[in-house]
């Protein structure tokens, strides 16, 4: 948290706590470079502050906003999500039945747009934490039992949406793929696979 503070990306739907918001922003973030996603984010919830100013606008008006995130298959999932949206934007069940709303999805209007202590794992997640720990990972890793049990265990109950964020940006910017600047990264210290290589595996 605290390289977080002296390193974090600052994006605009970061700022906001509405479900409808946070959960456009990741679909329109799905890849897109997130800056071009921000321009989009940023001009289509002026113009539509609400799940309800978008189902009233005409079709067309809504593609012109859209039309700078690429990706049809994108645009039409948010223009569905849109014509769906539940009347109470907190029914996640509802919302997870949305064309492109995923768990992870999900779990980022959780943590982010209603501040509830929940995991959220993506690819740089499952990274950060399979380099720590020196645990094998496969593309599987992130529905284990046992290692969402682990990121439940690591998550900050107090900011967990700043701490999600932190690890998000870790994963971006410092634990990459390939080339990992492990001589900036605030866990290097402790990181068992700089010392060796990754041998254990999930149970």
């Amino acid at each position: 948290m605290d390289w977080y503070e002296g390193n974090r990306r600052d994006f605009a739907w970061r700022h906001t706590r509405d479900p409808y918001k946070v959960l456009l922003a990741e679909m329109m973030v799905q890849r897109t470079n997130a800056r071009q996603a921000e321009k989009v984010w940023l001009h289509f919830t002026r113009e539509f502050p609400t799940p309800e100013t978008a189902q009233a606008a005409p079709e067309d008006h809504l593609l012109r906003v859209l039309a700078p995130l690429g990706l049809r298959w994108r645009i039409d999932n948010v223009l569905k999500v849109l014509r769906n949206w539940p009347q109470d934007c907190l029914d996640l069940e509802a919302l997870s039945a949305l064309p492109g709303v995923g768990p992870y999805v999900i779990s980022m209007v959780r943590v982010a747009g209603l501040g509830e202590p929940v995991a959220v794992v993506d690819n740089n997640i499952v990274r950060i934490y399979g380099r720590f720990f020196g645990l094998k990972t496969t593309d599987s890793t992130r529905r284990q039992a046992a290692f969402m049990a682990l990121c439940e265990a690591m998550l900050s109950k107090e900011k967990p949406a700043e701490f999600t964020w932190a690890l998000l940006d870790l994963g971006g910017t410092v634990c990459t793929p390939r080339a990992p600047k492990c001589d900036q990264c605030p866990l290097s210290p402790r990181c068992v696979s700089r010392r060796r290589p990754s041998t254990e595996a999930l149970p």
